[in-house]
């Protein structure tokens, strides 16, 4: 009962935070089309904006080892090669924040730890009766 309490305490947590996170996106939409300037540089001619930090969510790292002339040590694409940092930010949709909140709970990073304790604990305490550890007999099994 307990795996399943915090399981679902972790799933509405959870779509707390997402609604932040569609908040926060919605400033970051916001904000590039008010404030966006184009700096030049390695993003070139193309406008870009603060903050970007729930764009940036998905982001897991660039592929490949770093080469001279695509990004130089730091292994980054150059800007016209997929470099997505000065994307316009888009907004999401309604049918993505809902499709989103109502699959929460199914989420491997919501349920998971609450699954492995609560099979941890049923093997413990299989492991505890099959080999009459003390105290079990109090449990009247």
């Amino acid at each position: 009962m307990t795996g399943a309490a915090f399981w679902y305490i972790d799933g509405l947590m959870k779509g707390y935070q997402y609604r932040y996170y569609v908040r926060m996106r919605e400033i970051e939409y916001t904000a590039y089309l008010i404030n966006r300037v184009v700096v030049g540089g390695e993003y070139g001619q193309r406008a870009i904006s603060a903050p970007r930090i729930d764009m940036t969510w998905p982001f897991t790292g660039y592929p490949g080892e770093p080469q001279p002339g695509n990004g130089g040590e730091t292994g980054e694409p150059a800007a016209d090669e997929g470099d997505w940092r000065a994307d316009e930010p888009w907004r999401r949709t309604p049918q993505e924040i809902s499709k989103f909140l109502r699959h929460r709970f199914a989420l491997p990073n919501v349920w998971l730890p609450h699954a492995l304790a609560v099979v941890l604990g049923l093997a413990l305490f299989v492991a505890a009766v099959a080999l009459n550890a003390s105290g079990v007999e109090h449990l009247h099994l």
